[in-house]
């Protein structure tokens, strides 16, 4: 197996520059390319890569380990050779050498914890199904699953050819109408045909010698081949357009090389001088020289006829007289070189004309102003007209020489000759018009006014028109055009006239409007009238629009770019355009249009129900901060049921504008194409227009979306209210809306809220909440014609919650079920894609191949608001080939949580390369425990996989809201808004200094996101916890595995919701972390795990610092985290300006009422002014229920066994703490850790230790140690400290003894009675447990880091070999092997003679804490 099938090319430089994820995605270049095919075909030929550490493989599960990256592996090596070897040793020895440095360290990592998270869940899964909590697999289930991927595979397969089939008919389609724009839809132009055909002959071999053409021929063919080469200053023999002759940046006008060696190179050089001339800058704008594009030379062909009759007669053979007639339109196209009846015509012109002395006008004559709106009738004649034929009778008579003309054999038809000698009078080279040929289509698109009236004087012997097409023809002016419309006018040959185009004719003027408007009068067969690019006089354009609108047979009118718009007469204009009966096609693109106009425009055309097609590019009007125009207009287009195409490109639309797009069109019964080029759409408006193509209840399927890729999200001049909610979120779109409801977009925002309560199938009453309306009292809108009728001015706000559809759709789902609420809310609330859009929609995503940014805003688009199944995942990876890990990570949060999806879905990495690359972006999403999501979490909202799970942890904390409501659960959170999340922070700057509530906040799309989030959810009653014997084998082989400590923690995060763990557990796992962090991370991770939370402070006390367990309290709520149960020696210091921190004091009082006011020790309140209240008068019982809301409260609790209420205290923990549990104080393990006392108590327990067997006979052997005194179950302190002399105890020795042995008589003396009770005197035995339980746990963390042996312990603590270590020795030797606890408690029980050092003799005592159970463990 080559390395090339482990990693596509440049993933392996890619993963060791690391560059930006979103550059990484693309594949490598076409040398790393040839690199990775040189390494397939020598596999084994390369050095071996270094050697690397392989770690430790547990071989007894390694073979049944299962996973996504060990999948592909095994995948991968199926395929090659040594398929034997493990996946770890193919990871180890072959991966290594293909991967970079940091991506094969990633890989590495990745694999280990697969290999670990696998052996901890089959190791789980088996005992809980032994056990019964687990129901055992059916083979059923397995039959369900392969019929699942069959499934999978066949629709895939199926959708991909119809992807690739519509892709294709689409390509045919547009290659089409680029080719030809007359051509009808769904046909290729023949034209563009023969173009492609002779092209490629050109580039394969020389002009072929045509049937019955003679040498000469041949040879004049080649040689005005060979002239394109010289003309064009190349020696390239195809032919050119003018427009590529130019080089030169720098000139203005193309260098014209003429070799004089060739014959006619002059007749050449002259028509495009002609040409060029007529775009001087002085008579154009640099606009409309910027657009102008002369027809190239070589379009300029020659009819049959002419070629056969102007050939020399030495070498002509003639052809017959039906040849000469045949088809003009397929003759005039039929080639494209310079013929021969050129050349004589050259030389008749050179003996009969003297060029030097040929007098031609500078300036042609141009019509001026007629000063009245009234049209000219179709009699009138025109100046110009006059003009062109004084001119022609001006002009020198030109008589053919005896050489040229007069040897051609036949005689010519009338209007050919006619035709001939008006160009020889005007000094114009004939042109092949296709009238001249008979046809009754008129092409003069590429003409000159000189050649358009050489034409007019033959115009009377011509055909009737059907077509007259000047379409792209800026040469032209009045002086022929005008004269040329009149003639045509004046003759019946206007009256089966159909088509008149004059696009883009701007050099054209008032004279040919007038005659334009009398042949619109006057032709009544006319369907098409095209008059685009001619600038109307604003007193002219009124009455063109009314002959326009009373026209009773025009189908297709274009008034683009005509200067409509913008004054008095527009919406005059509009109506009357509109008006008409049978116009279907309308284009007004190009004419800027207010607000106001739009308006009337969008209005007319619904009331127009003949009108299928509108055109409406390049006419919004910005209104600066507010909607463009052309959002007024769409928004009235949602009334319309006719319009089958819609054009908007270039109309200034972003996502605000899509949104009112994809509100207007949805229902929209008849639109099938809609073209959106050139609008900066961005990722946002083309989610609203990818949601608009997928949806059922509309027809569209094809949408132009070119340069739509690019788009700013807000505008800076919003307010930053108006900001937060400008996005509408689809999956999530609640939160705080301020709408002016004066604009369209408002307006839309509004609509869609009430369409989102449609889909919910909720009241609006109850989504929209806390609602203000600034013009009196708002009512609800009503929907008509699937149109929600809302009010068109004032503000309104409002805050729109999504709890009442939760509460609503979710009844079926249970409490705690969170994937299956999120499996269901994206049911709701995402896309679905119908199968009959599916097609067009990936047919996109097949065009757009290769353009890297667009595909990555069509993904991001796809990713938020659609619910993508496998088989589509494929289709689009396959589309795309180049792409797979930018379609992997963009749309890995569209694919379903639940089941097998993602595990399928990743399995579609064609390498694993590609998979090692990507992973790191994916991470975030793939460890997402939705089921446990209690955590700390630090999202970049660029990177869609962090943004789902920012999204999902929103949508959990307004479930887990509905559901605390649901059961009156009391409100512990930070702020008092039924949050579950806490320190949230946006790009580094708190959240809520801006808004009350997340769900009140609109999630946004970059910027890093942080919070802590604490499920409401705790372990329920009877849950079961792993067994201890199986929780301390997982601890084992936890710490034996090379993970690092944050895999590990990783890998707990993964499978946290599968069980459930004691308290006990809880105190084993947090002490296999060095790390303070790692340590917290565990904690708060299996907190709501842990099924006798009425012992938590037994692993509570495992924290050694004050500082830990504040952090603790900080990310898991002070009244969350508040020790119900056991306050006793609790420290607290509280914000006030939080709810649930004056929740605790509240609970702190009550404690301290019900069970005793002094119990509250150091109590001193921080007001907000900084001045200090110490509560001498105690503190208010007031506080009880209502505490001040600003300052800081300080103090500590303390109590006695005799007042402990264990009823109340249990109450707190059901009403604040949500514990279901049934437990009674018999169940408790009351505790006390060693950070709790004074040192002096610690030492007195270390005595008391050594001497006696239990704090029971301690007690005994005290109580009436005083002489005169009895035993009576009662330690004054007189007796205590005669008792604690009596038994030789030394610890309090010196000046301040008695002071010390006060200080812990006080410390056994929480009630103040001064007396110590049996049961407060047990607060030792607790000591004693928990001194015994962290002596055994350094016992077993020897065991586990250096085996049974406690002598390699020794060994590795002694690194000076001196036999004896001194305290500061033995605590830097248990953090350098990486023990966590109260070492110098151990170091104390082994210090046995109080020497200040301890020798080997006296760490082997030990060997009597030894667990039986773990050296059983070690040893198997």
């Amino acid at each position: 197996m080559a390395e090339s099938e482990l990693l596509t090319p440049g993933a392996a430089e890619d993963s060791a520059e690391a560059p930006d994820a979103d550059q990484r995605d693309a594949t490598g270049d076409a040398g790393e390319d040839q690199e990775q095919a040189k390494v397939a075909q020598e596999p084994f030929s390369r050095k071996p890569a270094p050697q690397t550490h392989k770690p430790k493989v547990r071989r007894r599960y390694e073979d049944s380990c299962s996973g996504i990256l060990h999948d592909l592996i095994s995948r991968t090596k199926s395929k090659a050779e040594h398929a034997e070897l493990s996946a770890a040793d193919w990871l180890f020895d072959r991966l290594g050498s293909v991967l970079g440095p940091s991506v094969f360290k990633d890989a590495k990592n990745m694999f280990l914890r697969e290999q670990l998270a696998h052996h901890f869940i089959y190791e789980i899964v088996n005992e809980y199904k032994e056990r019964g909590i687990y129901k055992k697999s059916k083979v059923d289930s397995w039959k369900l699953q392969c019929q699942a991927l069959r499934h999978m595979k066949r629709d895939s397969a199926s959708i991909r050819t119809l992807v690739e089939n519509f892709y294709t008919v689409q390509a045919m389609i547009r290659n089409a109408r680029q080719g030809n724009v007359d051509a009808p839809p769904g046909t290729e132009s023949k034209l563009l045909r023969a173009e492609k055909l002779e092209e490629s002959w050109a580039r394969k071999s020389p002009l072929p010698k045509k049937r019955g053409m003679t040498d000469y021929d041949q040879d004049a063919n080649s040689q005005q081949a060979s002239l394109h080469g010289s003309f064009l200053g190349d020696t390239d023999s195809r032919p050119r357009s003018p427009s590529l002759i130019n080089d030169s940046p720098d000139s203005h006008l193309p260098a014209l090389k003429v070799t004089p060696k060739h014959k006619f190179g002059w007749v050449r050089h002259r028509q495009l001088q002609d040409r060029l001339a007529a775009l001087d800058p002085e008579y154009l704008t640099p606009e409309q020289h910027s657009g102008q594009k002369p027809a190239p030379m070589q379009a300029k062909m020659t009819p049959g006829w002419l070629n056969a009759r102007f050939t020399s007669s030495s070498a002509t053979q003639a052809k017959p007289k039906s040849a000469l007639w045949s088809d003009a339109q397929s003759t005039s196209w039929r080639s494209r070189r310079m013929s021969a009846w050129s050349l004589a015509l050259r030389d008749e012109l050179d003996d009969t004309l003297s060029w030097s002395n040929l007098h031609l006008p500078d300036t042609p004559f141009v019509l001026s102003s007629p000063g009245s709106s009234k049209l000219l009738s179709g009699s009138a004649s025109l100046p110009c007209l006059d003009m062109s034929m004084r001119d022609e009778q001006q002009r020198p008579s030109i008589r053919p020489a005896a050489s040229g003309i007069s040897n051609i054999r036949g005689k010519l038809p009338a209007i050919q000759d006619q035709y001939i000698n008006s160009c020889k009078i005007r000094v114009t080279v004939p042109t092949p018009v296709s009238v001249i040929e008979g046809s009754s289509r008129l092409d003069g698109r590429g003409l000159m006014d000189r050649e358009l009236l050489s034409i007019l004087n033959v115009l009377s012997e011509a055909p009737e028109f059907d077509e007259i097409v000047f379409s792209n023809n800026q040469l032209i002016t009045d002086t022929s055009l005008a004269p040329f419309l009149c003639r045509l006018h004046e003759h019946p040959m206007h009256v089966n006239l159909v088509t008149l185009d004059l696009h883009q004719c701007r050099r054209a003027g008032p004279a040919s409007l007038n005659a334009a408007s009398c042949l619109l009068k006057d032709a009544r067969k006319l369907k098409r009238f095209d008059i685009s690019g001619i600038l109307i006089a604003v007193k002219f354009q009124r009455p063109i629009c009314e002959l326009v609108g009373s026209h009773p047979c025009l189908a297709t009118v274009n008034l683009s770019q005509t200067g409509l718009g913008g004054n008095h007469y527009a919406q005059d204009c509009i109506q009357a355009v509109t008006s008409s009966v049978s116009i279907t096609s309308l284009d007004l693109s190009w004419n800027t249009l207010n607000p106001v106009e739009m308006h009337c425009l969008a209005t007319q055309v619904v009331q127009s129900p003949q009108i299928k097609r509108l055109v409406v590019d390049r006419c919004s009007k910005s209104a600066g901060a507010g909607d463009p125009s052309i959002a007024n207009l769409i928004e009235i287009l949602g009334q319309d049921r006719t319009l089958s195409y819609l054009s908007l490109a270039l109309n200034h639309i972003d996502f605000k504008v899509a949104l009112v797009l994809e509100d207007a069109i949805e229902f929209h019964p008849q639109l099938r194409e809609i073209n959106l080029r050139n609008n900066p759409l961005g990722t946002f408006g083309m989610r609203s227009l990818l949601r608009l193509i997928s949806r059922s209840t509309n027809f569209l399927k094809t949408f132009n979306c070119e340069g739509c890729f690019s788009g700013a999200p807000d505008d800076p001049t919003e307010t930053e209210e108006r900001r937060s909610v400008a996005v509408f979120s689809f999956t999530n779109p609640c939160g705080r809306y301020v709408l002016d409801l004066s604009r369209p977009c408002q307006r839309t925002m509004l609509r869609m809220l009430y369409k989102t309560c449609e889909r919910y199938k909720v009241p609006p009453d109850k989504q929209f909440r806390d609602m203000t309306y600034s013009l009196g009292q708002y009512s609800h809108a009503t929907k008509s014609s699937n149109v929600f009728q809302v009010p068109n001015c004032g503000t309104l706000s409002f805050t729109f919650s999504v709890e009442s559809q939760l509460e609503e759709n979710m009844k079926d789902i249970a409490d705690t079920d969170f994937l299956g609420f999120l499996k269901k809310h994206f049911e709701l609330t995402r896309f679905h894609p119908d199968k009959a859009k599916v097609v067009p929609l990936f047919a996109k995503w097949k065009e757009l191949d290769g353009r890297l940014q667009e595909q990555a805003v069509f993904l991001d688009a796809l990713a938020n608001d659609f619910n993508i199944s496998v088989p589509y995942l494929q289709v689009l990876c396959q589309c795309s080939r180049a792409t797979v890990r930018m379609t992997m990570k963009a749309l890995l949060p569209a694919i379903p949580d639940y089941g097998n999806s993602r595990y399928l879905a990743l399995q579609l990495f064609p390498k694993i390369g590609d998979f090692c690359v990507t992973f790191s972006r994916m991470e975030q999403l793939l460890l997402f425990n939705a089921q446990n999501p209690t955590g700390h979490y630090k999202l970049d909202l660029s990177n869609s996989p962090d943004f789902a799970v920012a999204q999902r942890l929103l949508l959990l904390d307004r479930w887990e809201s509905v559901v605390n409501k649901r059961y009156n659960r009391l409100d512990v959170s930070a702020r008092g808004n039924q949050s579950h999340v806490r320190n949230e922070l946006i790009g580094g700057r708190p959240l809520m200094a801006t808004v009350a509530s997340v769900a009140e906040w609109s999630l946004p799309e970059q910027g890093e996101f942080e919070l802590d989030y604490v499920t409401s959810v705790r372990a329920a009653a009877g849950a079961q916890p792993l067994t201890d014997s199986l929780w301390e084998q997982l601890m084992v082989d936890m710490y034996e595995s090379d993970c690092a400590p944050v895999d590990k923690l990783k890998v707990l995060r993964s499978i946290s919701h599968l069980f459930y763990i004691s308290a006990k557990h809880m105190r084993q796992m947090i002490g296999y972390f060095h790390n303070p962090l790692h340590r917290e991370e565990a904690f708060v991770m299996f907190y709501c795990r842990i099924s006798d939370m009425q012992n938590k402070k037994m692993c509570c006390a495992r924290f050694g610092k004050d500082e830990e367990v504040s952090s603790l309290r900080t990310r898991l709520g002070s009244a969350f985290f508040f020790p119900f149960l056991q306050p006793e020696n609790a420290k607290f210091e509280l914000n006030l300006s939080y709810n649930d921190q004056r929740l605790c004091g509240n609970m702190i009082v009550a404690l301290g009422i019900r069970e005793k006011m002094g119990n509250i020790r150091d109590a001193v309140w921080i007001k907000a002014d900084g001045t200090e209240d110490s509560f001498l008068m105690g503190i208010p019982r007031g506080w009880e229920t209502q505490i001040p809301d600003s300052g800081v409260f300080k103090c500590r609790y303390v109590c006695s066994p005799e007042d402990r209420q264990f009823g109340f205290r249990k109450q707190l923990a059901q009403k604040y703490g949500y514990l279901a549990q049934e437990f009674s104080e018999k169940d408790i393990n009351w505790w006390t850790g060693l950070n709790e006392p004074p040192t002096d108590v610690i030492d007195l327990l270390e005595f008391l230790i050594s001497r006696v067997q239990s704090m029971d006979e301690a007690f005994d052997l005290i109580d009436g140690g005083e002489p005169g005194s009895t035993a009576n179950a009662e330690l004054t302190l007189r007796e205590f400290e005669c008792g604690v002399k009596a038994m030789g105890c030394k610890k309090f020795e010196g000046r301040d003894e008695q002071a010390r042995i006060a200080a812990v008589f006080r410390y056994l003396d929480p009630g103040g009675e001064g007396t110590v009770s049996k049961k407060e005197w047990m607060v030792l035995e607790q000591l004693w447990h928990e001194f015994d339980l962290t002596i055994k746990e350094f016992v077993q963390f020897l065991q586990f880091a250096f085996g049974p042996d406690l002598s390699a312990a020794w060994e590795a603590l002694d690194e000076d070999g001196g036999g004896e270590l001194t305290e500061k020795e033995f605590l830097q030797g248990a953090q350098a092997i990486g023990y966590f606890g109260p070492a110098e408690v151990v170091f104390a029980l082994l210090d046995g003679s109080d020497d200040g050092s301890i020798s080997y003799d006296e760490f082997v005592v030990l060997e009597k804490y030894k667990p039986a159970r773990s050296n059983q463990s070690s040893k198997s």
